[in-house]
């Protein structure tokens, strides 16, 4: 067990930004548990230990330095437990920006796939229309050979 001061220290934060991330939801009823108080000093477990460091991490990850509610700036968190942490939020986030981009090219793909389709439809569009206009301008399509043998031929 361990006093708010001495989890201070090992994360490089000030005791007053410990003691008011506790007192704020949502540690402050998950911590609650593993708070003990003997002859006036609280003591925390070290499970009570590892939501305090969590909770720092995630703050890490947004401003990569940590900040109190009065907008001062505390020392960055660079404690072996808490780079632990800190990474181990990064592997999370990359896992999920991974899924993102699989998902992001698979969609690339069909969309790739769909354009191919219209283009081949627009080339039969455009071939249907040539031979439409071949015929309304008047030139002749080839005769077959009923046509030739009981047709005149013009002159």
């Amino acid at each position: 067990m361990k006093t708010i001061k001495q989890i201070s220290e090992d994360l490089g934060v000030s005791k007053q930004s410990i003691q008011k991330r506790i007192a704020r939801e949502p540690l402050h009823s998950r911590i609650q548990p593993y708070i003990s108080t003997e002859q006036g000093t609280k003591f925390i477990s070290i499970d009570g230990e590892k939501l305090i460091v969590e909770a720092f991490a995630n703050r890490v990850c947004k401003n990569n330095m940590d900040m109190d509610a009065g907008g001062a700036m505390d020392k960055p968190m660079d404690s072996p437990g808490h780079v632990d942490t800190v990474l181990n939020v990064l592997q999370k986030e990359m896992d999920i920006k991974n899924t993102q981009i699989a998902g992001l090219l698979a969609s690339n793909q069909e969309l790739a796939a769909a354009l191919e389709n219209a283009t081949a439809s627009l080339q039969a569009a455009q071939a249907l229309h040539a031979g439409t206009m071949q015929r309304l301008t008047g030139q002749e399509q080839p005769r077959g050979l009923f046509a030739r043998i009981f047709k005149k031929h013009k002159e």
